[in-house]
């Protein structure tokens, strides 16, 4: 590698140190694959830095408690539990991860991420109840009387503790559906991103409660519309996103089920470009919507 290409590539690595976590999951999409007589065997590092609003499915069970009583025929059995629901909030994600790229032909091409990762949790909102229910028995008769109470919250801050960095791993192909001789490329690109961290964040309000560890599975499609101009190579397109994650929950120590989220939106915009210096290209996108993310990176034939 020259030395204008080893200052091209510090650069951008070092850029991506840099670049704050507040610039604002859907993953990447990137550009399509420019062989132009070169290898058809591409590697890359890029950052990405993404925050997405998401909303929860279903209750997750906090704690449950029965405790029975026995007198002679009488029988008291008190059951209590605790659940959350109704959360909604952001999560913020950073990715450093390289993606390798293999042009199978011209207008094919299939990829691979593997890398670092990182999602905290912001919580805006959540309701809490309890609901107690108390039965009792002489032995021949029984009755049963519930109670619940529910509380909204708001505004709810979770707090890390460190030792929350996990990492990801993806699979992906792009597809050119049209190409035009003046330079312009219409095509395909869907792809598959798994992430997977432990955590140690406690949830403000619930004393010790805490958020152990997360997962999430993300499943994207997206029309490009791209144009070749020298070295300067723009493109942009919309997407659709499919995304899931799971928090573990603790509570006084003890594991006691799941937070399940999916995202708000769905539909989602990019814009980005590649510049190519003889080779080594630098590349940078953003995207909205269903999410609000930078990435940026560079890449280099092998």
């Amino acid at each position: 590698m020259n030395n204008f290409k080893k200052k091209v590539l510090c650069a951008a690595i070092g850029a991506t140190l840099v670049v704050p976590s507040a610039t604002l999951m859907a993953a990447e999409v990137g550009n399509f694959f420019h062989t132009d007589g070169k290898s058809n065997l591409q590697i890359g590092l890029f950052y990405n830095d993404s925050k997405r609003d998401v909303e929860q499915k279903g209750k997750a069970m906090i704690s449950s408690e029965t405790n029975s009583f026995s007198e002679g025929n009488d029988t008291e059995t008190n059951r209590v539990s605790e659940n959350v629901s109704g959360l909604k909030g952001e999560e913020n994600t950073q990715d450093l991860y390289l993606k390798i790229s293999y042009a199978l032909t011209p207008k094919i091409e299939v990829y691979g991420k593997l890398g670092a990762s990182q999602t905290d949790l912001d919580v805006d909102k959540a309701n809490w109840q309890l609901d107690e229910s108390t039965t009792e028995s002489d032995g021949s008769s029984s009755a049963t009387y519930n109670t619940s109470f529910s509380e909204s919250l708001s505004e709810l801050e979770t707090s890390s503790r460190g030792g929350d960095r996990g990492w990801l791993a993806g699979v992906g192909t792009k597809i050119t559906i049209h190409e035009t001789g003046s330079g312009w490329r219409f095509g395909f690109d869907g792809q598959y991103i798994y992430r997977d961290q432990d955590m140690n964040e406690d949830l403000a309000w619930g004393g010790d409660l805490e958020l152990t560890g997360q997962e999430s599975q993300e499943l994207q499609g997206s029309l490009i519309l791209g144009k070749v101009v020298g070295n300067f190579r723009p493109y942009g397109g919309v997407s659709y996103t499919k995304y899931e994650s799971e928090y573990d929950l603790s509570y006084d120590g003890d594991r006691t089920g799941t937070i399940e989220l999916e995202n708000e939106d769905n539909i989602g915009y990019f814009a980005g470009f590649d510049f190519d210096f003889s080779g080594l290209t630098a590349s940078f996108e953003a995207r909205g919507g269903d999410e609000q993310a930078v990435t940026i990176g560079i890449r280099m034939p092998l």
